[in-house]
This record gives C-alpha cells, sequence and structure tokens, in this order.
C-alpha cells in the first residue's frame, strides 16, 4: 500500500487519521494493520474527535481505566451503554434485560416481536432473530432493548435514543417511521407492550 493511495502519511499520525474521509473507506484493512503496528492508540485530532484503539491489549486497558481516554468528567455509571456484537445475525442490546430488572426488583411489561413480522427483513428474506423491548411497569418508559437480527446497531441506536430524551414508549409506537427500513418493526414491537 502506497500512502498517496489512502491519503496519510508513512507514520500514520493521530492528527491526520480520519475514519470518515473518502480516502478512509476502500483502505480500512490496511490503514488497520498500519497502525496496529505503529499507531495502536490514535485521535483523529479535531475537536470532538474519537480515540481509536486499534490492539486487544490496548483495548482491555481502556475498558478497565476509561478515564485515561476519556477524562474523569466522562464515565459511563450514569449513562446507557449500549453494545452491538457483529454476528451473523448481529445481536444489540442496551438497558436492562429481564434477569436483571428482577434481580433489582423492578417491575416491567415485556413486547416481543420475530424478525419474521418485520417489513424490512421479509422483504430482504433476512427474517432470523427477534427484538425484546422492556417497559416499566408503572410508567410507559423504557427500560431495556435486545435485538437479534439485520441492522440491530442501528434500531439500538433509535431506542437508545427515545430513552435519552425520557420518550415514553407511546410516542415511538405511534411514530411515522421511514417505510421499509427495519427500525419500521419498532411500531408493531410496541404495540405488542402489554397496557398498564
Amino acid at each position: 500500500m502506497d500512502e498517496t493511495d489512502v491519503g496519510f502519511d508513512a507514520a500514520m499520525s493521530a492528527q491526520r487519521f480520519n475514519p470518515f474521509s473518502p480516502e478512509y473507506g476502500p483502505h480500512f484493512r490496511e490503514i488497520y494493520q498500519h497502525m496496529r503496528g505503529n499507531c495502536p492508540v490514535a485521535h483523529t485530532g479535531e475537536p470532538g474527535g474519537v480515540w481509536v484503539v486499534t490492539r486487544y491489549d490496548e483495548i482491555a486497558r481502556v475498558l478497565r481505566d476509561p478515564e485515561t481516554l476519556a477524562g474523569a468528567a466522562r464515565t459511563t455509571s450514569e449513562r446507557q451503554v449500549p453494545y452491538c456484537v457483529f454476528t451473523d445475525p448481529p445481536l444489540a442490546h442496551i438497558g436492562l434485560n429481564e434477569r436483571d430488572a428482577q434481580r433489582q426488583g423492578i417491575a416491567v411489561r415485556v413486547g416481543k416481536l420475530p424478525m419474521s413480522a418485520v417489513l424490512r427483513r421479509e422483504a430482504t428474506d433476512e427474517t432470523l432473530g427477534f427484538m425484546k423491548v422492556l417497559v416499566g411497569a408503572d410508567d410507559d418508559h423504557i427500560l431495556g432493548f435486545t435485538m437479534l437480527g439485520a441492522d440491530a446497531g442501528e434500531v439500538v441506536a433509535a431506542i437508545q435514543t427515545a430513552m435519552l430524551a425520557g420518550l415514553p414508549y407511546p410516542k415511538l409506537r405511534d411514530a411515522v417511521i421511514a417505510h421499509l427500513t427495519t427500525a419500521e418493526g419498532l411500531g408493531p414491537l410496541l404495540e405488542n407492550v402489554p397496557l398498564r
């Protein structure tokens, strides 16, 4: 790989690294391979930029000591932290699951929907999986969400946004979401939440 092909200098300087640049896309594997060997922890350099950690040992260190890269004012203790595992199909989750809610003594209502009931997944013949949402038994706030299915990472982001805004689930249930997207399946999922 020639450095002129990807728009980075030989040292892949953290100041110039930008995963959002057009040059990055076609060469991301080569760039990450180079970074793993030469710059395992990099920052995009822009204000509000992102850290890129490329080696397992450094990733483990960041997970044990998040203040190293985030700073003491930015911890996860008061924030919802989603995850997405890019298996086939992907698995995504945020908030409580049923076991956690039970352990914490939190009463919940549960809505479930098989991916075969999501129009987008039916259209693409990717019907493996499900969506599950936990809603407070005494209010309408979304407490947790799990999805196993195509586009899980994008759908969990919509749920996270609703949770951050404190949006009652009927507002999301009744929203008009673009047709033939996987997120459109949130309406039918939320219809399956038992009423209070």
